[in-house]
């Protein structure tokens, strides 16, 4: 079997490192590689401080997204029945507008029977509110969880505020940087990161490390959290997978091969998003760009606090915008000559309709949480900014000689 990636030609025999047993996995090949992924993970721009400081035992690796996200669901529902007198169903919190199944599966009666609690600005008064909650919730709340930033709104909560509040109520806090990436944020070190209180859930692993071949990875990233916790390595956080075999040594070669070169991927993204972020701020026809490094984002505070140090650190691969009510969104997207689907991280820009997708059932409701139907989310890729802004002017001009 070879597997061929789609930007830099790297062939994987992988007949050589699997035997011919489907279920069964070399482990003197297994180990290595998920041991070198966890590493990239915990230490991406390969820092000697930073080895120094962190140990394996921090990142397990699970098969998908939800799977990290269930997975820290269940510690939190663990750990508060170990911890709590209540014999009442624990309550999660999700702050901030999420991806559309991570609130999904977080109501879903039958896997978090206490029930969630949704406060979709994420902003100062949301902040408050989650403090009156706490507060009458006298310990029952769980976990507290939000992205950072979120998805598609590109809103960073305030981090510090967060973790405040679930060292004062006794409760975990997990966020999931899939948007900003581990290269980009370090959100346990920095002045303005969650400090001992959290899960981190970096399952952007899989978009940016394994989206070079459609590889699935995802990692949740267990940091000394709450008494309890002290001393337990991630794989407490991940559930008996049953009767779901663990991460296939055909997908683990792939995905070390594309995380070798994964932060200088990610600064190039990072330059070229921004500069397009900027330049389309810029077009008459656009109402609305979210990007949090840009100046109508004010260079987001919340994000600076966590960046980390150097000239490669930035935002993130996601923009999202919304053109003016007078030009045809539909126009413009089919006009658009990329590539269309509802990823990101991959090495070519892909673009989607995201709330018509996401939310389709639930437009009006979307809305109400600052979510346009109209909204189009773009993950930029490797290509030049000149090479993007072409396609998008390309595009712009279509609508506006159609639509004016």
């Amino acid at each position: 079997m070879k597997f061929l990636s789609d930007d830099f030609l790297i062939k994987v025999d992988c007949a050589s490192v699997i035997k011919t047993t489907p279920n069964v996995q070399n482990k003197d090949m297994y180990d290595p590689l998920l041991d070198a992924i966890c590493k990239r993970i915990l230490n991406p721009l390969n820092s000697e401080e930073e080895q120094s400081l962190q140990s394996n035992d921090a990142v397990a690796v699970t098969v998908s997204g939800m799977s990290a996200i269930f997975s820290a669901l269940r510690l939190a529902l663990e750990w508060h029945g170990k911890s709590s007198l209540s014999t009442s169903p624990a309550k999660m919190v999700v702050f901030g507008f999420p991806y559309v199944d991570t609130l999904k599966l977080l109501s879903r009666p039958e896997l978090n029977p206490g029930g969630v609690t949704f406060f979709g600005q994420g902003d100062a008064e949301d902040l408050q509110s989650l403090r009156v909650l706490l507060q009458q919730a006298q310990g029952q709340v769980a976990a507290i969880f939000t992205e950072f930033p979120t998805n598609p709104l590109l809103k960073c909560p305030d981090l510090t505020q967060l973790t405040a509040l679930a060292a004062e109520f006794d409760c975990l806090l997990v966020v999931d940087d899939t948007i900003s990436g581990f290269a980009n944020v370090d959100l346990f070190r920095s002045p303005g990161g969650v400090g001992g209180y959290a899960v981190l859930k970096p399952h952007e692993a899989v978009q940016w490390c394994g989206q070079r071949d459609g590889r699935r990875l995802d990692s949740e990233w267990l940091r000394q959290t709450r008494r309890g916790l002290e001393g337990r390595s991630a794989e407490y956080a991940v559930p008996d997978q049953g009767d779901i075999p663990p991460l296939a040594l055909a997908d683990l070669v792939p995905l070390e091969l594309n995380s070798r070169d994964y932060s200088q991927r990610c600064a190039r993204i990072n330059r070229t998003a921004l500069q397009l972020a900027e330049w389309l701020e810029t077009q008459p026809a656009v109402e609305r760009v979210y990007y949090p490094g840009t100046a109508a984002a004010g260079g987001d505070m919340n994000y600076r606090s966590v960046l980390r140090g150097g000239e490669d650190s930035g935002f993130g691969c996601l923009v999202s915008l919304v053109l003016k009510p007078q030009y045809s969104t539909q126009r413009f997207h089919d006009a658009l000559k990329l590539h269309k689907g509802p990823s990101l991280g991959t090495n070519f820009s892909l673009l989607c309709p995201y709330t018509l997708l996401a939310h389709y059932n639930e437009l009006d409701w979307a809305e109400t949480f600052g979510v346009s139907r109209n909204l189009l989310r773009l993950s930029v890729g490797l290509e030049s900014f000149e090479n993007l802004r072409g396609v998008f002017e390309y595009a712009l001009n279509e609508v506006t000689v159609a639509d004016s």
